[in-house]
């Protein structure tokens, strides 16, 4: 692998979407991110989960087996959570950001230190 690959995999960023979030609204954000993530150019994966612990695994996949190195909720409280979790499963660290999308958002993170898990709250604004 040359070095120009091994840069493009530091830069990766992946993103779990829950679609059905805020009755459809996890859907609309993501549809905006991704247009201004492709118009970027940005290199990213994106999973979408559709039941319940789903996003859990996503998240350990796209850690272990596509090298993620920074992993993006798109959903709301439970689909935080869930990535969360997987992220501190995986045993690897990752930079955690968070796109509210949900229909309560009570979920709320300050900036902190979880194990091996650089946490950062991110909220998309216009």
């Amino acid at each position: 692998m040359g070095k120009q690959q091994r840069g493009a995999e530091k830069r990766m960023l992946g993103f779990i979407v829950n679609p059905v979030s805020g009755n459809g609204k996890g859907k609309k954000v993501w549809e905006q991110l991704e247009q201004a993530l492709q118009g970027k150019r940005a290199h990213f994966l994106m999973r979408q989960t559709y039941r319940r612990g789903q996003a859990q695994k996503l998240a350990i996949e796209l850690i272990q087996k596509e090298g993620v190195k920074k992993l993006i909720a798109v959903g709301g409280d439970g689909t935080v959570h869930e990535v969360i979790n997987g992220i501190q499963k995986s045993g690897q660290k990752c930079v955690f950001g968070h796109v509210a999308a949900g229909s309560g958002n009570d979920y709320r993170i300050t900036e902190e230190e979880c194990s091996s898990v650089r946490v950062h709250h991110q909220m998309m604004g216009k």
